[in-house]
C-alpha cells in the first residue's frame, strides 16, 4: 500500500475540526464526512456530483443529525481524536486502499469504508441517495498486474495505528480499539 497522501492527511484533520465545529468531543464516522465535503476537491465529491448526490445537501443533513449548539474550544483541539467507530471505519478505508496499490488511502476509500459499515447518518444518506459500492470502486485505477493478495488484518491496523498516533498524539493507543 503506498504511504497516506497529503489528502489523507488533509481530511483527517479536517475530521477534527468538523468535530469541534458540531460540538463533539471525538470524531465521528460522520466527522469524517464532513470532512470530504468541506474538502471537496476530491474524487469523492465529484462521484457524489455525478452520482445526483449534491454536497451541501448532503453536509446540510448530516450537520442537523451531528449538530451540538455549543462548538468545542480550540484550546481543546488535541484531545479530540477518533472513536472506536471510526477507527473501524478508517481500518476500513485502508483495506478497500490496499486493494488499489496504485493509489494510496484517500477520500474514495473513506467513502466506501462509510458505506461498508453502516453504522452512520453518512451512511444512511448515501444509501438514499443509491450511492454504491461498485460505483465507489470503479473509480479506483486498475492494475495490469496479478491480484492483490488479501493484506493481514494486524498490518492493516499496524498501520493505522501509526497513522493515529503521528495525526493525534494526545489519543490512547489506537491498539485498543482495532481487534
Amino acid at each position: 500500500m503506498p504511504p497516506f497522501s497529503e489528502e489523507w492527511e488533509i481530511l483527517l484533520a479536517y475530521a477534527r475540526d468538523e468535530a469541534m465545529r458540531t460540538g463533539w468531543l471525538n470524531i465521528a464516522p460522520d466527522h469524517l464526512m464532513l470532512a470530504i465535503l468541506r474538502h471537496r476537491d476530491n474524487a469523492a465529491c465529484r462521484l457524489l456530483v455525478s452520482s445526483g448526490i449534491a454536497p451541501d445537501a448532503c453536509k446540510d443533513a448530516l450537520d442537523e443529525a451531528v449538530f451540538s449548539p455549543e462548538p468545542v474550544p480550540y484550546a481543546m483541539r488535541d484531545s479530540i481524536f477518533p472513536n472506536a467507530r471510526t477507527l473501524a471505519v478508517l481500518n476500513i478505508a485502508l483495506l478497500e486502499a490496499s486493494q488499489c496499490p496504485a493509489l494510496p488511502p484517500c477520500a474514495l476509500h473513506l467513502l466506501a469504508a462509510l458505506l461498508r459499515t453502516g453504522n452512520s447518518r453518512a451512511c444512511a444518506y448515501l444509501r438514499e441517495h443509491r450511492l454504491t459500492l461498485s460505483a465507489i470502486r470503479s473509480l479506483y485505477p486498475k492494475t495490469n498486474g496479478p491480484e492483490t493478495p488479501v493484506p493481514d488484518p494486524k498490518e492493516i491496523a499496524e498501520i493505522l495505528a501509526e497513522q493515529i498516533r503521528k495525526t493525534f498524539p494526545a489519543a490512547p493507543a489506537p491498539d485498543s480499539f482495532i481487534s
